[in-house]
């Protein structure tokens, strides 16, 4: 269950990252984007930035405890929650 949710997270962090691509190439090029576009970008920066903090403690952890902290931090960026949690020694139980 923690690969499925692992997989279907890094696809969904590469998806906000593309989708945010494209947001700042239609603002660079002054292009108009529909209504339910916009709240994709929003949806996507909020996934971003809550990757981005837990990516960022996870790079403090590293350096805390002498662990490759660049890897962590970009591990954890895709991956999110599930992987932070087993970097702290939380295991989180699938089982209900």
């Amino acid at each position: 269950m923690k690969l499925i949710i692992k997989t279907i997270s890094t696809l969904m962090m590469i998806a906000a990252l593309i989708v945010q691509f494209i947001n700042v190439y239609a603002i660079l090029n002054h292009q108009k984007l529909p209504f339910f576009m916009i709240v994709i970008f929003w949806v996507a920066g909020l996934g971003l930035l809550i990757h981005l903090i837990e990516a960022i403690l996870a790079f403090f952890y590293g350096l805390f405890y002498r662990k490759n902290s660049v890897k962590l931090g970009i591990y954890i960026f895709f991956t999110g929650t599930i992987s932070l949690l087993e970097l702290f020694g939380i295991n989180p139980d699938f089982k209900n």
